[in-house]
């Protein structure tokens, strides 16, 4: 099942498919080799490039995803964060 999850995870940050972060940590484990063995050397980069994006962007979502408000300090509104006078 793990190699499943590999390939999977693999696959997906060649699409460019947003990640979990679980496949995040499955692609961060794996070495230079293991990413050569199951494709070519370019393909290899975009697999690191775009699991580095991925685990940026689950930071980032983590960080401002809190309360009832998903980041905001208030309801969203149309004018939000421009407050009229």
């Amino acid at each position: 099942m793990a190699k499943v999850d590999e390939e999977r995870a693999y696959v997906k940050a060649l699409e460019r498919v947003p990640l979990t972060e679980d496949e995040v940590n499955i692609l961060k484990k794996l070495t230079a080799v293991d990413l050569l063995d199951m494709g070519t050397l370019s393909e290899a980069v975009i697999v690191k490039s775009w699991c580095r994006t991925q685990e940026y962007r689950i930071r980032s979502q983590s960080t401002t995803d809190v309360g009832p408000y998903k980041g905001y300090p208030f309801p969203p509104t149309k004018t939000y964060p421009f407050y009229e006078p």
